[in-house]
């Protein structure tokens, strides 16, 4: 409820498309409204468009509608040459992890088998996976 007291009328949003030209003759129409001196939203004149259409006899309404050409609906396709298409996230995550992960599981490998000198590492060295676990990854 309002302050006044009436019930507020459910608001709908749409979107629609139209051609230049047409949409045009809204910009004109608000003009003339201006210069009459008053001012007046796209969806004003497009709901007083509406309510005049109500008012007409069936024939009349029929002429209007023939009257307007008929669009193919749903949005225009984007223009691709304009702006390029971003791959999806899940793929560019993947691609930045493979690149920016550092490369040790051979190495890591290859230091962990014991040398022939000795087969068991020794005390005071660290094993070779940890050296390279806190090994920082080449840029």
């Amino acid at each position: 409820m309002s302050k006044s007291g009436k019930k507020e009328k459910n608001l709908v949003r749409d979107s629609f498309t139209m051609p230049a030209e047409e949409h045009q003759i809204i910009d004109q129409l608000k003009k003339k409204v201006r210069l009459a001196g008053n001012e007046v939203k796209k969806s004003e004149l497009i709901r007083a468009g509406i309510a005049m259409l109500d008012t007409l006899s069936i024939r009349a309404l029929m002429t209007a509608i023939n009257r307007v050409p008929n669009l193919k609906t749903g949005r225009p396709a984007k223009d691709l040459a304009v702006k390029p298409v971003a791959p999806p996230k899940a793929i560019s995550k993947a691609v930045s992890k493979a690149v920016t992960k550092p490369v040790t599981k051979a190495v890591t490998k290859a230091a962990t088998k014991p040398t022939i000198e000795s087969d068991a590492p020794s005390a005071s060295r660290r094993p070779a996976a940890k050296a390279a676990k806190r090994a920082k990854p080449l840029p």
